[in-house]
């Protein structure tokens, strides 16, 4: 039980940080739900590929480091 906890933190950080980077609002709500979708075996994704529509929607296909990545800077 303690390393299923420790890895839904883990991944629930980790998603935070990616969020943030990416320039998705909510970063630390959708880090926690992560977190708590982690015990699921496809759970993370489910917020990672909402997160991904969302920018695309939004004409930030990769968020504020578009220009590090190779895409454009438009």
């Amino acid at each position: 039980m303690i390393g299923i906890v420790g890895t839904g933190l883990a991944q629930g950080l980790a998603a935070v940080i990616g969020f943030l980077i990416a320039g998705v609002p909510g970063a630390l709500m959708l880090g926690f739900l992560t977190a708590l979708l982690s015990i699921l075996p496809a759970g993370p994704p489910l917020v990672w590929i909402g997160a991904t529509i969302w920018l695309l929607f939004q004409d930030q296909p990769a968020g504020p480091c578009s220009w590090r990545c190779g895409g454009s800077s438009s």
